[in-house]
């Protein structure tokens, strides 16, 4: 689903993305491209 109007489009936890990947976790390929993507609109906002 896409958002519409003044939706937010993707929410990322980061404190929880932080965890997970400090204990192991190693996010996939879409996931990584994502939190990527997610920080790069955050940094330019």
């Amino acid at each position: 689903p896409l958002a519409r109007g003044g939706e937010e489009p993707l929410r990322i936890a980061v404190d929880r993305l932080t965890y997970w990947t400090g204990v192991g976790a190693t996010p996939s390929d879409t996931v990584a491209r994502l939190v990527k993507q997610n920080a790069e609109k955050a940094a330019a906002a």
